[in-house]
């Protein structure tokens, strides 16, 4: 039974490589500072269209994805993905480039009744909770992040730029 102490050795050191992943450092201005975060839930629904809610747990190391008529829907397609180094690598660069902790409260495109509402709650290893929603709008460089939900989901066709 080898390849079994091999593979309980190597998903050990796997895990210990995606942790030290995640310990990692967000520029605040010129002085540089500590933040791991937990866990990632987003949710985005449409007027008229499905919502998917997507919960990224960074310590125990994969994705949920609940998608349905609406968030409340009573028969909701749940399904969970393994998140592999790579994918974390990715996140790791896309939320250093995103700078959570500077996200407004609310963000909102005036003039759109209907569209696209979403939120977004961070969860921090120090207890803390970042929370930022919005309808219709944004922060700058969302997109990708957005994009990387569907990359790990692995919906290639919907991870392309739109154009």
């Amino acid at each position: 039974m080898e390849s079994g102490k091999y593979s309980t050795k190597f998903k050990n050191l796997v895990a210990n490589s995606a942790t030290e992943l995640w310990e990692n450092i967000c520029v605040l201005g010129n002085e540089r500072k500590m933040m791991k975060i937990n866990k990632i839930v987003y949710s985005e629904y449409g007027w008229l269209g499905s919502a998917e809610a997507y919960t990224l747990d960074l310590v125990e190391g994969y994705m949920e994805i609940i998608e349905g008529e609406s968030l409340v829907d009573d028969k909701p397609i749940i399904t969970k993905v393994t998140i592999s180094n790579g994918q974390f690598e990715q996140i790791n660069t896309i939320l250093d480039k995103l700078e959570i902790d500077k996200f407004q409260e609310y963000y909102i495109f005036p003039g759109v009744c209907d569209g696209t509402q979403w939120s977004f709650t961070a969860y921090l290893a120090s207890g803390q909770i970042l929370e930022s929603s919005g309808s219709n709008a944004w922060p700058e460089g969302f997109e990708e992040f957005i994009r990387l939900f569907k990359t790990v989901r692995g919906d290639k066709e919907l991870c392309e730029e739109d154009d």
